[in-house]
């Protein structure tokens, strides 16, 4: 399967919190020093630089990180370069590394990962959000042969999956396979999430209504269905 790169998902205020809340409900952020990897535009990380000690974003992509530098000026936020393979941070660095959506798009998924537990302290923790396969779209759109979709595939996530590397332009993941993939790597899971659409790019009918539906169903027996899945990796 090729792997291309994200897009932000940073794209109101309401998502940006709703995201950043959930980690607050395990966590604390007051104090910490965080690591938005795969920070995009930066939205993320001066949302996290409001309730913590410092923020540093690191960013692939050149022209992301200049409009992120360019939109936001803290005294505890940078942004630097990241050639996607070594996170340029020497180790046991950092209290919290924020991870959203992101992972799927990498070449190396253990590779980063290991990056990710040598730059963490003792006790650190990876937040990281990813694409939930049981959620019945697929928010990349597809790809046939060299033809792109750009739109939300109805049922896409449910193909078994010896078809992805045909169709998908990212990964998905299964709470096991990603509980799997943060174990392997010493990380102890000890929180579980789950986000469903915020609808917050869609003028369609009835929206107050289903962001209603959705809050209530993520408090429900059927929030494993939600559109991502959060999890909380303590280093040992």
């Amino acid at each position: 399967m090729k792997i291309e790169l994200g897009i932000s998902t940073g794209s109101s205020n309401y998502i940006i919190q709703k995201r950043i809340n959930k980690i607050e409900k395990y966590l604390s952020l007051n104090n910490k020093v965080i690591l938005d990897l795969g920070c995009g535009n930066g939205n993320y990380s001066n949302y996290l630089a409001s309730k913590s000690k410092f923020v540093i974003g690191i960013d692939v992509e050149k022209n992301r990180l200049n409009l992120a530098k360019k939109s936001f000026d803290k005294h505890n936020l940078n942004f630097y370069l990241f050639d996607g393979n070594k996170i340029p941070f020497e180790s046991s660095f950092f209290d919290l590394i924020f991870m959203n959506e992101v992972l799927e798009h990498v070449n190396d998924e253990s590779s980063i990962l290991r990056e990710i537990w040598r730059v963490l302290k003792k006790d650190g923790y990876l937040a990281i959000y990813v694409p939930n396969r049981k959620f019945p779209l697929e928010g990349h759109g597809m790809r046939i042969f060299n033809k792109k979709f750009n739109f939300p595939i109805p049922l896409l996530p449910w193909l078994p999956l010896y078809f992805h590397k045909f169709f998908f332009r990212a990964r998905t993941y299964s709470k096991n396979k990603l509980l799997f993939l943060l174990k392997s790597n010493n990380l102890d899971v000890e929180f579980i999430d789950y986000l469903y659409p915020p609808l917050d790019n869609i003028n369609i009918l009835f929206k107050k209504d289903l962001l209603i539906l959705f809050n209530k169903l993520e408090n429900s027996p059927f929030r494993s269905f939600g559109m991502s899945i959060l999890m909380l990796g303590r280093k040992k």
